[in-house]
């Protein structure tokens, strides 16, 4: 079947480019179909995004080995993760707004190569403080290409099938984050952690070559690039991303470097917060075009939803740290080897990362079979995902799946708190399936939802800023995670009559543990399994509140509508001696 796309585009090739219908009936924008470059972009940003993802999660059960290998602390090998989650957030908003003048193909070709350069930095890395510094390069990176997948959607997909379509980006990253920990279990058991690097560069490269010959879009022409770059509110971005930089250093310092209480603490975290309430009273008063429109945040709908992708990323960090510890800790003790949508995303990477805590401990399962184990989720998570997403598409409603999704949710989550040492495996493989299909549900409406809240022009900017504001998150969840679960292990260690420095120093104790196996008894290890089991629950426990809320809140959420006409400055580039319509069979 073809579509007719209109002739309104062809008359001004770089003018703001709206994909018309044959009328504002619903069967007309369902009737949208991709082309075959609309396909091979998908298929692009799915391969960029899959090797992000992997690349965010494979390092966590090689990080000690990492340390130990480079003569690192535990310091070093906790700014490791650190150091790329914060430039990763940091330069986000720079990377969409340089977008917007030399266009979305060249910011995602450099930040491909930004993430292949740092990438390199970490193979041939001989200390700790040149793998920082590839780690840094890598985020910023990561954080382009993030960005810029979600950016480039917007500009090429109608909203109306932007779930569809968007499932496919998805279900990648979702396979990179799961599949991650596998390989790097299987890289540790077998083989150098180098190859945790070198395993980015076919991905990479097939990046390399296909964006510049399939991401083939227009730039907008409003003037030279030099006129342009001059327009670009460089006073309130600069002053936004000190700002955000001064803030996230003194929380990722807290509790960790230094105590909360510290002025190296408190400082840097009140400068950056007095930063940015100043970039905010600039941007509402003094660029004409600003480097973050504060009209996204103009209804009660919205703000919710912002708030929410900070709270989704929280909670993806707190559980990334969380399964670091576990990865280090009860496996080798045992072996001596984004208030209303977003949330239910953070639940799932909550779950995804915290879940391998206890298989590989309690259960005492290989990295290997932990990565098999939990692909009982994705066994569910991805059909489910994608038969959402084309059912949203052909409905045109969105909450219906938010409400299912987040029941199962709620009670997938509060089951999770059964899980113990003892518990059947037919029990947990259930729970599992349980807990992938209620993410299913809402992985892809919840990030549609924040892009149909904004107006059809504003969607890109929409959708840049939840991923901004879900790695913001992130940052913020490095400090928490690291300060609750040290408390909670601590008070259970204390019980038991364990070492109370293992919750301090886990790097340094797996390290003795790998040196002196015999030095620890059955009895020892199995009261060690038995505080984190307990440690673990009382995580599940948050988790069930905060699904609580997110259910709660979706039925606040009012209707939105999809069937919004494709408002662009980047659409695809035609060539000129062609219709605009694309075919596909």
């Amino acid at each position: 079947m073809s579509v007719y796309l209109g002739e309104k585009a062809e008359k001004n090739a770089h003018a703001t480019q709206e994909l018309p219908f044959k009328g504002e009936e619903d069967d007309d924008y369902v009737s949208w179909k991709p082309g075959r470059q609309e396909l091979m972009i998908l298929g692009c940003l799915a391969i960029v995004s899959l090797v992000v993802a992997l690349d965010g999660t494979v390092l966590v059960p090689v990080l000690p080995t990492i340390a130990s290998e480079l003569h690192g602390d535990t310091n070093e090998a906790y700014w490791v993760g650190t150091a790329y989650l914060l430039s990763s957030a940091v330069f986000q908003p720079l990377f969409v707004a340089l977008s917007n003048v030399l266009g979305r193909q060249i910011m995602l070709f450099t930040s491909i190569v930004l993430f292949t350069i740092g990438t390199l930095i970490c193979c041939l890395a001989e200390d700790m403080a040149v793998l920082l510094a590839g780690r840094t390069i890598q985020g910023v990176g990561g954080g382009g290409i993030l960005c810029q997948t979600f950016v480039i959607t917007t500009d090429i997909i109608p909203l109306r099938q932007r779930p569809a379509y968007s499932s496919i980006i998805q279900v990648a990253f979702v396979v990179g984050t799961v599949t991650g920990p596998l390989i790097g279990g299987l890289l540790v058991d077998h083989s150098t952690w180098r190859w945790v690097f070198y395993l980015n560069f076919p991905f990479m490269a097939v990046g390399l070559v296909m964006v510049p010959w399939v991401v083939r879009l227009q730039r907008p022409r409003n003037g030279s690039v030099a006129k342009q770059l001059k327009s670009i509110d460089w006073v309130g971005t600069l002053l936004f991303m000190g700002s955000v930089s001064s803030f996230l250093m003194g929380i990722t310092w807290g509790g960790g470097q230094f105590a909360w209480s510290s002025w190296r603490t408190l400082f840097p975290i009140c400068l950056g917060l007095v930063g940015v309430l100043a970039a905010i009273l600039w941007l509402r008063k003094v660029p004409k075009n600003p480097l973050l429109s504060l009209a996204l945040f103009r209804n009660t709908s919205s703000r919710a939803m912002y708030i929410c992708a900070v709270l989704q990323g929280l909670l993806v960090s707190v559980s990334l740290s969380q399964f670091w510890w576990s990865s280090s800790f009860p496996q080798r003790l045992a072996h001596s080897q984004e208030l209303i949508l977003i949330v239910c995303v953070n639940q799932m990477f909550c779950e995804l990362y915290s879940l391998p805590l206890y298989l590989e401990g309690p259960k005492d399962m290989s990295l290997t079979l932990t990565g098999v184990s939990l692909m009982t989720i994705t066994g569910s998570l991805m059909p489910v995902s994608l038969v959402v997403g084309i059912v949203i598409t052909k409905s045109g409603h969105i909450r219906w799946a938010l409400w299912a999704g987040w029941v199962l949710i709620t009670s997938s989550t509060g089951l999770l708190i059964l899980l113990d040492i003892d518990i059947k495996t037919y029990a947990w493989v259930l729970i599992f399936l349980s807990v992938g299909m209620g993410h299913g549900c809402v992985i892809v409406s919840s990030s549609m939802c924040v892009q149909a809240l904004a107006d059809a022009k504003d969607s890109a900017q929409a959708a840049a800023m939840y991923t901004f504001l879900r790695s913001f998150g992130m940052c913020l969840g490095v400090a928490v995670s690291s300060t609750v679960m040290q408390n909670r292990l601590r008070h259970h260690l204390q019980i038991y009559q364990l070492p109370l420095d293992i919750a301090d120093n886990v790097e340094g104790f797996v390290a003795s543990l790998r040196n002196s196996k015999s030095s620890y008894t059955p009895a020892f290890i199995h009261s060690a399994n038995t505080a984190y089991v307990q440690s673990l629950q009382n995580l599940f426990e948050v988790l069930v509140a905060l699904a609580g809320v997110g259910l709660l809140a979706t039925l606040f959420l009012k209707s939105v509508n999809m069937n919004k006409k494709l408002e662009t400055q980047h659409g695809l580039q035609k060539k000129t001696n062609m219709d605009t319509e694309e075919l596909i069979p």
